[in-house]
């Protein structure tokens, strides 16, 4: 079908004024001690919930939209090939790989807290306890409300420009990342997210 991919892959401010080519420009995005520190925060049961975890963990190792997020519905995840379906931006549907991990935390939010839901019944996968949809603002607000707990902002787009960001940098090709980003081109994906930081033109100078 086109228009669908397929893959199992899973500081900061742009600068205010003109620069010249190849000068720093960096993404926001978390780096791997700050990730491992909001995924130990989340694996704290008496602080976050199944959803809210399994909120975090989709977000960063899907690298969907929070609008995306949201949408998700228990048909959109296909057990047997371990897939998301994600109806993005325009109507555009892509396909994404589900870690493992992932697949399993959906599994026990679906078959514990969110079965016990008066929602239970509800065609998508996030509920709240008042409605059968969650909304993006919730996910907004509660990242909001633990970011002071775990000492950095914290927003749903800041988990898409992570995953990215660290595929990049572990060698994923762009044109991989593209697809699971749903960008319409690469070249949106390389413009935005393929730049040289100052840290990186220093190491590449000390391999002189």
């Amino acid at each position: 079908m086109k228009g669908i991919v397929k893959n199992n892959f899973i500081q900061l401010r742009k600068d205010r004024v003109p620069i010249a080519n190849g000068s720093e420009k960096v993404v926001e995005a978390l780096t791997n001690e700050e990730v491992e520190r909001v995924l130990a925060y989340v694996q704290n049961e008496s602080k976050v919930s199944i959803r809210n975890r399994l909120i975090v963990h989709t977000l960063l190792y899907t690298a969907v939209r929070v609008s995306e997020l949201i949408n998700i519905k228990h048909g959109d995840i296909e057990p047997l090939t371990s897939t998301l379906t994600v109806r993005g931006k325009g109507g555009k549907v892509r396909e994404i790989g589900i870690r493992n991990d992932l697949r399993e935390l959906m599994k026990i939010y679906q078959a514990g807290e969110r079965k016990e839901s008066k929602y239970h019944d509800s065609e998508y996968l996030f509920v709240t306890q008042r409605s059968p949809k969650m909304h993006r603002d919730a996910v907004r607000n509660w990242l909001a409300k633990i970011s002071d707990d775990i000492g950095m902002k914290l927003y749903p787009h800041l988990f898409r420009r992570t995953c990215a960001t660290l595929l990049l940098r572990r060698g994923v090709p762009v044109v991989t990342v593209s697809k699971i980003l749903g960008h319409y081109s690469v070249e949106l994906t390389s413009k935005t997210y393929i730049q040289t930081s100052r840290a990186d033109k220093q190491s590449a100078l000390n391999l002189l």
